[in-house]
C-alpha cells in the first residue's frame, strides 16, 4: 500500500469530475461527504423530533401542512423469546442462510443466489495503521 505524507486538498465541489481524481484525492472527497451526510442526517433527525412532540402538543397523529403529510409512526420490535414465542404459536421455520452461505462457499449450486458488489472504504484509524 502506498503512503503519501501530503494529502491532496480537494473538496465536495471537485466531485463532478471524479475521473480526473486520484484515488487518495476521491477517498478525501468521500470522506468530505460522509461527514456532511452525518451533520444532516443529525438535523433531520432533531427536526423529526420536534415535529413528533408538535403532533403530540396538538393530539393528532397527523395533518397536513402546505404540500406536506405529517403522520405519527409507531413501529413495534419484538424481544421475545424462541421459547416464549413457541408458547403463543409464533414460530415459524426459516432458511438459514449462514448455511447457505457456507454452502455456496464450498462450491455448491445454491438457487436464487444474488451477489451485490460494492466498494468498502473506513478510515483507518492510529492503532489500526500499525496492524
Amino acid at each position: 500500500m502506498q503512503t503519501s505524507t501530503k494529502l491532496p486538498t480537494k473538496t465536495i465541489d471537485d466531485i463532478k469530475m471524479p475521473i480526473n481524481m486520484s484515488i487518495e484525492e476521491i477517498l478525501i472527497v468521500r470522506e468530505q461527504l460522509v461527514s456532511k451526510k452525518e451533520e444532516l442526517e443529525a438535523g433531520i433527525s432533531v427536526l423529526g423530533g420536534e415535529l413528533l412532540e408538535r403532533l403530540k402538543k396538538e393530539k393528532v397523529n397527523g395533518m397536513v401542512v402546505s404540500n406536506y403529510s405529517i403522520s405519527k409512526v409507531n413501529r413495534v420490535s419484538f424481544t421475545t423469546s424462541v421459547s416464549e414465542a413457541k408458547e403463543l404459536g409464533a414460530t415459524t421455520e426459516t432458511i438459514d442462510t449462514k448455511m447457505l452461505k457456507i454452502l455456496f462457499n464450498k462450491g455448491v449450486d445454491v438457487p436464487g443466489v444474488k451477489i451485490s458488489e460494492y466498494v468498502s472504504v473506513r478510515e483507518i484509524k492510529e492503532k489500526d495503521a500499525s496492524a
